[in-house]
C-alpha cells in the first residue's frame, strides 16, 4: 500500500467487516505441518536439547498435592487442569487437558490445529529479501523460529478447547507494547453490551488518528479482527487471536473472543515468563506474555455465534452427546472414574470404551 493510500484509508471505519476487504496477506500452516513441528520440539525435550523450564512447569502443575485443580462446570469433580501420569515421558500422547467448554480430559496428541499467518505484504516482502539459512527460505525460517517460541503457549490455549480451537490466526506486526495494549483496550471496549455503531466508529477514529506509521496500519488489523469474529466467509470463529510483533519491547499475546475461552488464571499465572536459557539474565525474555492477554466481553454481538457447546459437562467419550449444562443442580447423569476422579462417564460401557486412552493418565490422587 503506498503512503498516500495508507494515509487516506487509515481513517476509514468499516461498520460491516468483511475478510475480502482486508489487505493483509494470509499464509496457512496445515495441521500436519504444525504437528510435525510440535513433535520435533518434544523430541528435543526428550534429548534434553535446550531449556527445560517449560517441562518443569508442566511437572509442577500436574504432579503431587500442589497440582493445579479446579471444579468442573457442574461442580461434581475437582480435577487437575492438566494431567501427566507419573513416570510417563513428556510427550503429547501423555499430556491431557481438561477442556473449558465440555470439562472432558483429552490428550494433546489429538488436538490438532492449523495456523493462519497474517501480515502486510510489505512485511512478507521484507522477510523474503533476506538470505536463506541452512537452505530454508527466510520467510519460512522466521515463521519456524516464531512458532518454536510460541508453541507451548499455543498448546496450552488450544488444548483447553474441546471444540472450535482447530484454527489459530497469528497477526504479525511491528507495533510496540503500548500500541498492542491500546488496540486490545479498543477491542475490549467496543465488545461491551449496548455499544452503538456510532460509538464504535468514534473509538476507532480516536485511536487510529494517533497511530503513526507502524505496519500494518491499525485500520487493516481492526478490519481483520472484526471480520474473523463476524464474517461467515472466514468459515470459523477463533477462540483467540494471537498477536506477534517484531518490536523489541513487545511479546506475543492473545485476544480471547469470550471470557470462558481463557485458560484458568490459577494455571497460567505460574507459566514461566523467560526463555529458560542458562546464560540468560533476563527473567522476562520469553516469547509470550499471558498477563498481557485480554478477552472480549461475554456474549458480545461482535462475535458470530457458532454451533459448538459452551459451559457444559459431557461424557468423556468424544462421540457421546450426553451432557449437563452449567448451573445444573439435579441428580447427575455421570459417574467419575473411581481411581483418579478426573473424568466423567454416562455409563459403564463408555468407561470401558475410553480406557485405552484414559489409562495413559489415570492414577490415584496424591495424598
Amino acid at each position: 500500500m503506498d503512503s498516500d493510500l495508507q494515509t487516506r484509508t487509515a481513517h476509514e471505519y468499516f461498520p460491516k467487516a468483511l475478510i475480502s476487504d482486508c489487505e493483509l496477506v494470509c499464509e496457512e500452516f496445515s495441521a500436519q505441518y504444525v504437528e510435525k513441528i510440535r513433535n520435533t520440539i518434544f523430541e528435543a525435550h526428550q534429548d534434553r536439547v535446550g531449556p527445560q523450564h517449560v517441562q518443569q512447569w508442566f511437572k509442577t502443575v500436574t504432579h503431587g498435592p500442589n497440582a493445579v485443580r479446579s471444579l468442573s462446570t457442574n461442580e461434581k469433580m475437582n480435577s487437575r487442569l492438566i494431567s501427566w501420569k507419573t513416570g510417563k515421558k513428556f510427550l503429547p500422547e501423555n499430556l491431557f487437558f481438561r477442556t473449558v467448554d465440555t470439562s472432558r480430559l483429552l490428550p494433546m496428541a489429538l488436538a490438532d490445529f492449523r495456523i493462519q499467518w497474517y501480515a502486510h505484504r510489505a512485511s512478507w516482502a521484507w522477510l523474503d529479501g533476506h538470505d536463506k539459512k541452512n537452505g530454508i527460505e527466510p520467510r519460512r525460517n522466521f515463521q519456524l523460529l516464531t512458532l518454536s517460541g510460541l508453541m507451548f503457549p499455543l498448546l496450552v490455549m488450544r488444548n483447553m478447547h474441546d471444540y472450535g480451537g482447530a484454527d489459530i490466526p497469528i497477526v504479525l506486526t511491528s507495533w510496540n507494547a503500548k500500541q498492542l495494549a491500546h488496540a486490545f483496550d479498543y477491542w475490549v471496549d467496543i465488545s461491551k453490551p449496548g455499544m452503538s455503531e456510532c460509538e464504535r466508529r468514534e473509538k476507532f477514529t480516536a485511536l487510529d488518528s494517533t497511530w503513526g506509521v507502524p505496519q500494518p496500519c491499525f485500520m487493516q488489523v481492526d478490519l481483520l479482527v472484526r471480520s474473523l469474529l463476524s464474517d461467515p466467509a472466514t468459515e470459523y470463529v477463533p477462540r483467540f487471536i494471537v498477536f506477534m510483533s517484531i518490536a523489541k519491547d513487545a511479546k506475543g499475546c492473545a485476544l480471547f473472543t469470550d471470557p470462558s475461552f481463557q485458560p484458568p488464571k490459577e494455571l497460567i499465572d505460574s507459566y514461566p515468563p523467560g526463555c529458560g536459557g542458562t546464560d540468560c539474565v533476563d527473567e522476562n525474555c520469553g516469547f509470550f506474555d499471558f498477563a498481557a492477554c485480554r478477552s472480549l466481553a461475554k456474549g458480545s454481538d461482535l462475535v458470530r455465534k457458532d454451533k459448538f457447546p459452551r459451559n457444559t459437562v459431557r461424557c468423556n467419550v468424544w462421540t457421546c452427546q450426553v451432557e449437563e449444562r452449567g448451573g445444573y443442580t439435579g441428580p447427575s447423569k455421570f459417574q467419575t472414574c473411581q481411581r483418579c476422579g478426573e473424568v466423567l462417564y454416562c455409563c459403564k460401557a463408555h468407561q470401558e470404551h475410553d480406557w485405552k486412552s484414559h489409562k495413559r493418565v489415570c492414577e490415584a490422587r496424591a495424598a
